[in-house]
């Protein structure tokens, strides 16, 4: 009669334990406060005030919000997590601005930051979400990033009064040929077929 008993869950599909993900979560936790806790009492004994210490806090802090934290979650969502990974880069660059009076995050970094944030997040959301038409998305973040990489040479002259030179123009001319070919094969189906057979024999 016990063989007749209907199952709970189906096969494959028991629930997992939570405790081995906390368990790994709160190893990494300790993992980056330790030297985050070695730093502190580092800058402190040498200098007696924190001088470098906000550049380490927050660099671990940013790996730890784009790598580590998303393991808290069953099914992170990256078109969430992306965004606030480029908010957070975006804060700390800010911070080390301020801190050196640099002056280049208005002209600089932040349009730096914002241009690439919403290149990749359109790229994460639109391959997420869309489930025909992916050679069309990457074709196309592959023409913006290049197009983005002229943007920071004129940026970076703008800004430190440097000579442009046109270094940017050759990923510029490589990205928009590759992001072209993928359109192109997005379109034309028996190119695709032709490549495909070419490469996978």
């Amino acid at each position: 009669t016990q063989k007749n008993e209907r199952e709970l869950y189906p096969i494959g599909k028991m629930p997992r334990s939570e405790s081995g993900r906390a368990f790994l979560c709160g190893a990494v936790i300790i993992m980056f406060m330790i030297p985050i806790i070695v730093t502190f009492f580092s800058d402190m004994q040498f200098d007696g005030k924190l001088d470098w210490f906000g550049y380490v806090a927050g660099a671990l802090t940013l790996i730890y919000l784009t790598f580590a934290l998303p393991m808290w979650f069953k099914s992170p969502n990256p078109v969430i997590f992306v965004p606030c990974d480029f908010l957070a880069a975006a804060i700390y660059l800010l911070y080390i601005d301020l801190s050196t009076g640099g002056g280049w995050f208005l002209s600089f970094a932040l349009p730096v930051t914002v241009g690439v944030g919403v290149v990749v997040c359109a790229l994460v959301t639109l391959l997420r979400y869309l489930h025909r038409g992916r050679l069309f998305v990457v074709g196309g973040g592959a023409i913006a990033l290049g197009a983005l990489v002229l943007m920071v040479e004129l940026l970076m002259c703008s800004t430190f009064g440097l000579k442009f030179i046109g270094w940017s123009i050759y990923p510029l001319i490589s990205l928009a040929l590759i992001g072209g070919l993928l359109i192109y094969l997005a379109i034309s189906s028996t190119a695709r077929e032709k490549i495909e057979s070419k490469i996978f024999f």
